[in-house]
């Protein structure tokens, strides 16, 4: 970890991508996934796509990590800088206890898809998963997922 930086911050591309347009929150497709700190370490400066973040550490992982097994975000909103989505649903996830929460362009390529967010400070983490469905709730106060 980067010290106090890395609770619930933005990875330096991802503010990068936002301020180029190359990420549009309403529009482009987000996904979640939890992070496994024993199998990958975070780094907001470094880090700057998905083929950053060690597939082992992906939970849920499926075949590789790939993309389509970690849920895209619904009803996603931008407003006055403060990004918002429907709560998520994980469906009979399994895999490693998980101390993080990654956010990212989906792309369907790793080596093309912006990581965003990564929270490690939030109710219920670590987590892990029992095979049931697991809700990613996201804050209703001011800042909701993220504020710019």
């Amino acid at each position: 970890y980067e010290g106090a930086r890395m609770s619930n911050d933005l990875y330096d591309s991802g503010r990068n991508a936002f301020l180029s347009g190359s990420i549009n929150w309403p529009s482009d497709t987000v996904r979640v996934f939890f992070h496994d700190n024993a199998d990958d370490t975070i780094s907001l400066s470094v880090d700057d796509f998905l083929d950053d973040v060690a597939t082992a550490a992906r939970v849920p992982a499926g075949t590789g990590g790939r993309q389509s097994n970690h849920p895209s975000l619904a009803s996603k909103t931008a407003t006055a800088g403060v990004a918002d989505a429907a709560d998520t649903t994980f469906t009979a996830l399994t895999g490693d206890t998980s101390e993080a929460i990654i956010f990212y362009k989906g792309t369907g390529t790793d080596s093309t898809s912006p990581l965003i967010l990564a929270i490690d400070t939030a109710t219920g983490l670590p987590f892990t998963p029992n095979g049931g469905d697991a809700i990613l709730v996201y804050d209703s106060g001011a800042s909701k997922i993220f504020k710019l």
